[in-house]
């Protein structure tokens, strides 16, 4: 077994990629974008009477001072979208629906987004966190097939630690600029049998694989990745 980098099961690209969902707000609702559904036996206007249905593509709550707090809309993808809005109509929270499914951001006073929560449309959940600049910092997911990860980027956007957990129980560490090039590996298996893999750019130059009965063996590699050197315990 070689600590070879593994493909994570769900990208979070992919998984938060339409995690956003726009910050920018028109906060009066429209002319003439109000109207109700006719209704058998609906009472008339002006009776006090409850009416069965209200139809609206955008509905603006405000305050004692006529201030929006809150905005309710459908969206141009065909989804729906709850913002609250903080000081200076920043975005303080976001809570929406569409084809990718649903999605939580919460924003800073900057109307910057600092934390993001989704599920994919197969189920799978993923957390998104982000820095002051709306960088991209940790991200935690768990794939559809039951499978868990957690990353670590630094203030590039490059992810430096992966850490795995397979459904089969094996658990993947890997550090370095991920995924294309690891420096750093480390699993662990179900049975107890664990590798370390040393990488440089092009590929992993050394590792020690220790198997499930306790036999050790340590392994340089050429740039070819074929063995230069190997030795077994007995």
């Amino acid at each position: 077994m070689k600590a070879q980098p593994r493909r994570t099961t769900t990208s979070w690209k992919r998984t938060l990629g339409a995690a956003r969902l726009g910050a920018a707000l028109c906060l009066a609702v429209g002319a003439g974008s109000c109207s109700r559904a006719p209704q058998a036996g609906a009472t008339t206007a002006g009776t006090g009477a409850p009416q069965d249905e209200l139809r609206v593509h955008k509905l603006v709550l405000v305050d004692s001072k006529g201030t929006s707090r809150a905005v309710l809309e459908s969206t141009e993808e065909g989804g729906a979208r709850l913002v609250f809005l903080g000081k200076g109509n920043s975005m303080a929270a976001t809570i929406g629906v569409d084809d990718a499914g649903p999605r939580i951001t919460i924003g800073d006073a900057g109307d910057k987004p600092v934390a993001e929560f989704g599920l994919s449309k197969g189920g799978a959940p993923a957390l998104l966190l982000r820095d002051a600049k709306a960088r991209r910092r940790i991200g935690l997911m768990v794939a559809e097939s039951g499978a868990a990860g957690l990353s670590l980027f630094d203030e590039a956007g490059v992810n430096r630690c992966r850490l795995d957990l397979d459904r089969d129980g094996t658990a993947y560490l890997a550090l370095g600029d991920l995924p294309k090039a690891p420096r750093i590996t480390i699993s662990v298996g179900e049975g107890g049998e664990c590798a370390v893999g040393l990488s440089d750019a092009k590929g992993t130059r050394a590792t020690l694989e220790l198997d499930a009965h306790g036999k050790a063996t340590i392994a340089l590699l050429g740039a070819d990745q074929k063995a230069v050197w190997s030795q077994t315990t007995p």
